[in-house]
């Protein structure tokens, strides 16, 4: 990656591509199936914390 700061605003430009395009590919895969495991785990505590409270509420 070069910066130019010479000229009135700052030019941004890649030199050269760092990951082939089977990289990216498989980093996305994995992001995901991460995201989705995540998720997933989030809203199943999510919907049992839920049901929780609705349970602790009418012994109050």
């Amino acid at each position: 990656m070069t910066i130019d700061y010479e000229s009135s605003s700052a030019n941004i430009t890649e030199d050269e591509s760092l990951l082939t395009m089977d990289d990216l590919t498989n980093v996305y895969n994995e992001v995901i199936k991460i995201m989705s495991r995540n998720g997933m785990r989030l809203y199943k505590d999510a919907y049992w914390n839920g049901l929780n409270d609705r349970v602790l509420k009418r012994y109050r």
